[in-house]
């Protein structure tokens, strides 16, 4: 059976139509679909037509000379829609999916731009594929590496600020890395942002089911608003000083024999590591408060508010707080509440640039205690939040065993599954924080995975092997598989699942619901370090120990960590 000759293209519907210039020279788009499609169109505000790229062409005054387009199709629209508005088309047919532009496309894609730019100075050229993205993106990237001698992770950023999120598709990364970056130098992979939600379902429609919220908390939605979601995240990132794309907050790594010794050459602080889930909180006045997720995705809090300290009529802005949201246990009650453990920004002060126990501070003076007084005025009423907020205790490292000790944990309404350390003098690093270790007692050691149900060739006669390969991001082919394909394991194909590592493969723990992308190739081998050589509880409170004995001394003294356990071949 054939294909509908006017299908929409797979995810087409709900994907942002246009991009801002870039570079006074490209303004990237999706492709568009001429009247014929309108049939398959639900509504006139997600039509975009030949028509409707001019239109916007000449209200924002952008002159657009030549469209490029990128797809491998030609159904989409005829090129004299262009034409009669004096617009050249220049077809440059990309396979696109999971297949960058070669270098013949490329140098085809950079030849028509500076001849058309040579004879065309004042005019600038539209550049779309399917969706406006990858293809789009990766050429772009190249013109202006190519021909206007930019760094590859600068044209990597402005075309992302210009089409957010930018380019998403890790091997198109990997590609632009691996053509442009410096052969003389290893040079470190840009990590693509996490696919965008519109991408979510093949025909592209995204409600608030495309990304749920943790479960079991009221009054917390899903923002399906692009622009609103997009203001979020842009202030987020301003407020945590964070430059590149994706989730603005500290990622910690895990703790190895390797880099053991940090806890014996900076101070640190230790808290347990709660079995929850982490988001960002930004704060920007009473009806404008949102958590952010892993994936950056944006939902909107309703039923909370936070008076400033010194005027408890008045509701703080622009501040983010960093936490994990948990489900307390309390009876047979759950109760949900949000553990506050850092603060990057409240009002005009950048307090993240100052040291940790001034942040912990912090968020007793201006967060905890404000919304006590408020409490006490009759200004809120807590009994009608959706969930509760606490502040995160922290402790000095020597209380780590008594972390650890069944006493503790038992009072402790949550599941615990470890410990963190944080250094004291630190400010607060977006991203991947090599200084701030957790550390998790062997067996409960995993990694975020993609899994992908693959069928392997066998010799010839033989059926194909069925397997479980798991891939990590920054990483080309698959990392490690699966240690056995179980029809549940087949269900989530596709999915983000959590593994640890038991006998001579890797077992499935969970889905991860709240992650739409795998831990990077860094995060992955720092675990990997953990579990082949891992640190028990009694080898890292002897350590600790130590330390206390002789803080004074140097970590390659009496601080070493114990050597690695021997592997059995």
């Amino acid at each position: 059976m054939s294909r509908d000759p006017l299908a929409l293209p797979d995810r087409w519907l709900h994907c942002p139509k246009i991009g801002s210039i870039v570079e006074d020279i490209f303004v990237p788009f999706k492709t568009p679909l001429d009247e014929r499609f309108g049939v398959n169109i639900p509504s006139d505000g997600l039509r975009w037509e030949p028509k409707d790229v001019f239109s916007f062409s000449k209200l924002r005054k952008l002159e657009i000379g030549a469209v490029v387009d990128l797809t491998n199709s030609a159904r989409y629209y005829k090129p004299d829609s262009f034409a009669r508005n004096n617009i050249h088309v220049e077809k440059i047919a990309c396979r696109g999916h999971d297949e960058s532009p070669d270098e013949e496309a490329t140098a085809r894609f950079i030849d028509f731009c500076s001849k058309f730019r040579a004879s065309n100075p004042h005019r600038r050229i539209g550049v779309h594929c399917t969706h406006g993205f990858n293809r789009t993106g990766f050429l772009i990237c190249a013109y202006l590496v190519e021909h206007e001698n930019w760094d590859v992770r600068a044209a990597v950023a402005v075309f992302a600020k210009a089409r957010k999120p930018g380019i998403y598709k890790q091997d198109y990364m990997d590609d632009l890395i691996k053509r442009y970056g410096d052969p003389d130098e290893e040079e470190e992979p840009i990590e693509a942002p996490p696919r965008p939600l519109w991408e979510a379902g093949n025909d592209g429609a995204v409600t608030s089911a495309s990304k749920a919220f943790m479960e079991g908390i009221p009054g917390v939605s899903f923002l399906d608003d692009d622009s609103k979601t997009s203001q979020v995240q842009d202030l987020t990132a301003k407020l945590c000083g964070y430059k590149r794309q994706g989730f603005p907050g500290s990622q910690p790594v895990s703790l190895s024999r390797s880099n053991m010794c940090k806890l014996a050459e900076a101070e640190y602080r230790v808290s347990w590591k709660a079995d929850g889930t982490r988001y960002l909180m930004l704060i920007d006045g009473p009806d404008d408060i949102y958590f952010l997720d892993r994936d950056n995705a944006v939902f909107k809090v309703n039923g909370l508010r936070f008076p400033q300290r010194k005027d408890i009529e008045s509701h703080l802005y622009k501040t983010v707080l960093d936490g994990e949201m948990v489900l307390d246990l309390d009876g047979d009650r759950k109760v949900p509440r949000y553990l506050i453990y850092d603060i990057v920004h409240i009002g005009k002060d950048a307090v993240g640039q100052m040291p940790f126990d001034i942040r912990m501070n912090c968020i007793f003076k201006e967060i905890i205690e404000p919304r006590r007084e408020a409490a006490l005025r009759g200004v809120i009423n807590m009994a009608e939040e959706p969930f509760a907020l606490r502040k995160k205790e922290f402790y000095e490292i020597e209380m780590t065993e008594k972390i650890l000790a069944e006493k503790f944990q038992s009072q402790v309404s949550h599941e615990i599954d470890g410990v963190i350390f944080q250094p004291v003098k630190l400010p607060y690093i977006s991203g991947r924080c090599a200084e701030i270790l957790k550390w998790k007692p062997p067996h409960l050691n995993s990694i975020d995975f993609k899994l992908k149900i693959e069928k392997q060739g066998c010799s010839e006669g033989m059926l194909p092997k069925t397997i479980g390969a798991l891939y990590v991001a920054n990483h080309g082919g698959p990392l490690s598989y699966l240690e056995k394909v179980t029809p549940e394991a087949r269900a989530l194909d596709g999915k983000i699942v959590e593994c640890k590592f038991k006998g001579k493969g890797w077992v499935i723990m969970r889905e991860r619901t709240d992650k739409s992308f795998p831990n990077g190739y860094k995060t992955a081998v720092g675990v990997w370090d953990s579990i082949k050589y891992p640190i028990n509880q009694a080898d890292l409170l002897q350590f600790i120990r130590m330390r206390a004995r002789g803080s004074k001394r140097k970590a390659d003294g009496d601080f070493r960590a114990p050597p690695p356990v021997k592997q059995k071949p």
